[in-house]
């Protein structure tokens, strides 16, 4: 039996969103998350007509909020861009906000998100996607859990063709979105999504247990490496001069029968994610019930500021974590939702991110039945995994 104690893992503060600069800093694995450059060319914009109102306008003030939101929660893996002229940063911009709404749309309503931000083209793609993988009962409630607690990648090399990976590290699936500009909105025009495992080149593997669960060792750090390693593969490939063509980059995408099977088994892995989503919904053990009964206990208490009161029972937690812990707001756990559940005979794991999936809260439960007891937390940060791993990628930097 598998060995669900955490080996050893050291985490860094999980993001602040600095409204000063836009630094942030808690990126997904990969790319910089921080968007300096859009912020240059937005911030004066917002900043001068909440100053022309006195910020008196509601209308003002939503949509410099709605700004900020859509350039500050969305995690994202940008591939840096150098000497951007405006005209270039007003694009980056629009397909920035284009991309996340797709996906906020998306998680309510896929028929919806596809007639607002598809080409026809686009549209026939998105669709024989949505047929391939679930039957017309699951889709929305499987596109909703896809995009939980997923992230974007960006490959920004070629602006008038840019490519957005949609990434679920718990399933270990990547919807790829191919972007182009209809009168300076960003619309799709081509998408295919894949097992991320057509990504890394170096492996023969190809299964239907996602990647991070094949991984020997503490779990919250295979999650970790898992989309370190996915990030980095989809960087690698989709260059600057590899947009246009990405096809190519991918045999999966260039043969009949291979794309056959990668839906088949996505399907499965896509199945296996939800299937793991109703057993903890509706637990059919007691081991499971009692797990989300302390996890409803544990989030409530960090909501309301009294994690600290826990940390010293969950005493197998490492102390830069238990230090961490005690200094994210209230606000962070508030938007946690449990994304991954995992019960053997000796004890859980519970995996739990933010809608937006920029870093991951692993709680580790000792026992099984209704006597468990909370031993350990860990807090997965995807960018300090990926610059450790990567020490000297240019997106390290």
């Amino acid at each position: 039996m598998r060995d669900l104690t955490p080996s050893g893992i050291y985490w860094p503060l999980v993001s602040k969103i600095v409204f000063i600069n836009f630094q942030l800093t808690s990126t997904l694995h990969g790319s910089y998350f921080r968007l300096f450059t859009t912020a240059k060319w937005i911030t004066p914009m917002a900043l001068n007509l909440l100053h022309q109102n006195n910020g008196k306008s509601r209308m003002v003030q939503l949509t410099f909020g709605f700004i900020l939101l859509l350039l500050c929660a969305a995690p994202v893996f940008t591939s840096p861009t150098v000497n951007l002229s405006q005209k270039d940063n007003k694009a980056i911009t629009s397909l920035m906000i284009s991309a996340t709404q797709f996906k906020q749309l998306a998680h309510n309503d896929y028929a919806v998100a596809l007639l607002t931000l598809a080409t026809h083209r686009g549209m026939a793609h998105l669709n024989e996607i949505d047929l391939a993988l679930w039957s017309p009962e699951q889709s929305q409630a499987g596109w909703q859990l896809f995009f939980d607690g997923g992230m974007q990648i960006y490959s920004l090399g070629d602006i008038t063709a840019p490519l957005i990976g949609y990434y679920n590290p718990y399933s270990d699936t990547v919807l790829i979105t191919k972007w182009q500009a209809h009168d300076e909105i960003y619309k799709i025009t081509d998408a295919e999504l894949i097992q991320a495992d057509w990504l890394h080149r170096q492996s023969n593997e190809l299964s239907v247990i996602a990647r991070w669960l094949r991984k020997a060792g503490s779990l919250p750090l295979a999650l970790g490496l898992s989309v370190a390693e996915t990030t980095a593969a989809f960087e690698t490939i989709f260059s600057s001069q590899a947009t246009k063509q990405w096809r190519q980059q991918l045999s999966v995408l260039n043969n009949d029968s291979l794309k056959i099977l990668n839906y088949h088994a996505a399907a499965l892995t896509l199945n296996d994610h939800l299937i793991n989503q109703l057993n903890y919904q509706q637990p059919n053990t007691d081991t499971m019930a009692t797990v989300q009964r302390i996890t409803g206990e544990i989030v409530t208490a960090a909501i309301s500021g009294t994690i600290k009161n826990l940390l010293p029972y969950a005493d197998k937690t490492p102390q830069n974590t238990v230090q961490r812990l005690r200094q994210l707001p209230p606000q962070w756990f508030a938007s946690l939702s449990v994304r991954y559940a995992i019960e053997t005979n000796t004890g859980s794991l519970v995996f739990l991110s933010p809608n937006q999936g920029a870093n991951s809260l692993a709680i580790y439960l000792e026992g099984t039945g209704n006597r468990l007891r909370v031993r350990r937390f860990d807090l997965v940060d995807y960018q300090h995994i990926y610059t450790q791993l990567y020490p000297d990628s240019r997106y390290s930097r």
